[in-house]
């Protein structure tokens, strides 16, 4: 079998920026770090504030949250914002992740229905009256699995809707880094609500996994009335899990170096890394194998044989040395099982052709149990 070749995603232990070179970057804020208070803190934010590239940049430093990662990013919004029995709407496939941490709080997901330009207004708007949510949750920048960016009139109709019927909305902006720059957007905080100014927007999003080896930071950016900011804001006792202050100190001068050559880096690997992926896919020429080439984002969504579980095949491709996300986590209900997420950001070349390989072999392995 050989080396396990893992295509689920998740933190690499290398990055554009190595883990010696990171460790060297920290160590330098060591003592200093020592001497760090809570106050400290801001300087962070006030950086994220002015940083180039990042979804943080013009927000007021004072709305800006500092977080262990994006999905530490949803725990908090989960705690903050969510009771039991609270109905939240998402998309269809949405976030494994998220699913698993709205069920976990006894939160309930409810899917909307939408195509590949982003959510249904129309279907928005009924499933917010007959459902009366909490919360919506999507990820228009770039859906995960599907790699998939609303058209910009989608994502306005998501705000606009929300904020005429006061439904609060979390942006999974985790994967926008990654994403080749479009018009600057304004921010929902600079937008007319006209007479409704009760609905919240939380953004968050991460430094990517692959960027920083052994960097877990992400962010939340509170947006909406002054009154609804202010009983979200955390006290000390209730701040957000965040990465140490000398991560944090390393994290600032980083920011004022400015992050583009590496931003620039990793858009080329992860594009390159896809390309090779859906390369040798086209030369192995599975039968009943499918994808589309993501448009944004590290992830490529497959669609398998007919009748062929993502689940099963998983258990299977395994035994083979290769791992990858089966589809139907990615569901609220009526999962389509025939799909596979994989992500060969972080895989060098020679392992996305020996994986792709090893893929076709479980594959063929299992269409010809069938035949």
């Amino acid at each position: 079998m050989g080396e396990m070749i893992n295509w689920m995603g998740g933190w690499p232990k290398e990055g554009v920026i190595s883990a010696a070179e990171w460790e060297e970057r920290t160590g330098r804020y060591a003592k200093l770090a020592l001497q760090w208070r809570e106050r400290d803190s801001m300087k962070l934010r006030e950086a994220l504030s002015q940083a180039e590239l990042l979804p943080t940049r013009g927000v007021p430093s004072s709305r800006i949250l500092v977080t262990s990662g994006a999905d530490a990013a949803i725990d908090w919004t989960i705690k903050r914002w969510l009771q039991p029995g609270d109905a939240v709407l998402v998309e269809r496939p949405t976030s494994r992740y998220a699913l698993h941490a709205f069920r976990k709080a006894g939160v309930v997901p409810h899917p909307m229905s939408g195509d590949s330009s982003g959510v249904d207004p129309a279907a928005l708007s009924e499933s917010i009256r007959q459902l009366h949510p909490r919360l919506v949750y999507a990820a228009p920048d770039c859906t995960d699995p599907e790699g998939r960016a609303w058209s910009p009139e989608r994502k306005e109709a998501l705000l606009q809707i929300c904020r005429e019927q006061g439904v609060a909305v979390l942006l999974d902006e985790r994967q926008s880094l990654l994403c080749e720059p479009g018009p600057r957007r304004d921010s929902a905080v600079e937008v007319d609500r006209g007479e409704k100014d009760n609905a919240v927007v939380f953004r968050m999003g991460e430094f990517p996994p692959g960027m920083v080896a052994g960097l877990r930071l992400g962010w939340i950016c509170l947006e909406g009335g002054e009154e609804d900011i202010r009983e979200l804001l955390p006290s000390p006792s209730i701040q957000p899990e965040q990465a140490s202050p000398a991560e944090q100190l390393a994290l600032i001068a980083l920011l004022e170096e400015g992050i583009e050559p590496i931003v620039k880096t990793m858009r080329f690997m992860v594009s390159a890394r896809i390309g090779t992926l859906t390369e040798q896919l086209e030369r192995q020429r599975l039968d009943g194998v499918s994808w589309r080439e993501p448009q944004r984002g590290l992830h490529v969504w497959l669609e398998l044989p007919e009748g062929l579980d993502g689940d099963a095949l998983l258990r299977a491709a395994w035994l083979n040395g290769l791992l990858f996300q089966p589809g139907g986590a990615f569901y609220v209900s009526d999962p389509d099982r025939c799909k596979i997420r994989v992500t060969v950001a972080h895989t060098e070349e020679k392992w996305i052709k020996a994986g792709v390989q090893r893929l076709a072999e479980t594959i063929a392995d299992f269409l010809g149990r069938w035949s």
